[in-house]
């Protein structure tokens, strides 16, 4: 399904199966995907996986895209607000920082972003918008062993 094939070749059934397997991917791996335009910023898309780790409704994202900030630790979030403005600019970006959660729960957060180019819908030439791609996980912890 997967194949490295012109754009112009691909099927829509074809289309339609790799959409499907991207959007069950997205929705079941346990690392909270964000895809933002920058200008003006606006969510595109938030997995479930948010609601697990940051604590909160992913709705609040879609009519405030900086509402994931309220999370953030008070002392670093003026510098996580910084590196993430960079990302807006188009460049990759990666930080560590702690969130609180609404039930006073504090999570620490690896986080990164990738610009995607896209074309835009007239297809023209050269026409690319800009989205970011965002992940936030928290770092994997060894379970500890029983005795």
């Amino acid at each position: 399904m997967f194949m490295e094939n012109d754009p112009a070749e691909i099927d829509v059934e074809t289309l339609r199966q790799a959409k499907e397997v991207l959007r069950r991917l997205a929705e079941n791996i346990r690392e909270v995907l964000f895809v933002v335009t920058p200008s003006p910023p606006r969510m595109v898309y938030v997995n479930p996986a948010y609601e697990e780790v940051f604590g909160r409704p992913r709705q609040e994202l879609y009519q405030r895209t900086n509402a994931w900030l309220d999370s953030v630790e008070s002392q670093s979030r003026a510098h996580v607000q910084s590196v993430f403005e960079k990302a807006f600019q188009g460049v990759a970006t990666e930080v560590v920082y702690r969130l609180i959660r609404c039930d006073g729960s504090v999570r620490l957060v690896h986080a990164r972003s990738f610009p995607i180019q896209t074309r835009k819908p007239n297809w023209k030439p050269f026409s690319l918008s800009l989205r970011i791609l965002l992940t936030a996980r928290e770092p994997w912890k060894r379970p500890q062993q029983q005795r």
